[in-house]
């Protein structure tokens, strides 16, 4: 039982000292390097893509952690800024609540009543009926 905790203590000791390298890594990142500096200091990033004209790219300090992501954005081919992922400027509920308004927006409003439309419908069918039924006498 001993030796199962000191196995334990010893591997959770490893893995907050290579926690602590990677950031410390990440910490020597600065604005202003180059794509080849960073993988030279932080290896090929997990994820990369393209948002707003930026290039992103997504490192994990601890691959086992979601929230040891850490992000590198550059400009022209530089480090323009690092940190964490930026939060959106608008809570949960306020994003529902523009999103439903959105939705309504969208909906479908008729230009005229159903009576009116009734009417023009009943015209419509008379026009066509009158016109099939004068080509009917003419036979």
């Amino acid at each position: 039982m001993m030796r199962n905790l000191l196995i334990f203590t010893s591997f959770l000791l490893m893995s907050c000292q290579l926690w602590s390298t990677r950031q410390d890594e990440f910490n020597q990142v600065h604005v202003g390097m180059t794509k080849p500096e960073v993988i030279k200091v932080l290896g090929s990033p997990s994820w990369s893509d393209r948002k707003d004209n930026e290039d992103r790219w997504i490192y994990f300090l601890d691959s086992h952690d979601r929230t040891s992501e850490r992000l590198v954005y550059f400009k022209q081919g530089l480090v323009s800024r690092k940190g964490l992922r930026d939060k959106p400027s608008l809570s949960a509920e306020e994003m529902e609540a523009l999103k439903k308004e959105r939705l309504r927006s969208y909906t479908h409003k008729p230009s005229v009543s159903e009576k009116e439309l009734r009417r023009i419908i009943k015209k419509e069918i008379e026009k066509k009926e009158g016109s099939q039924k004068e080509n009917f006498e003419k036979l």
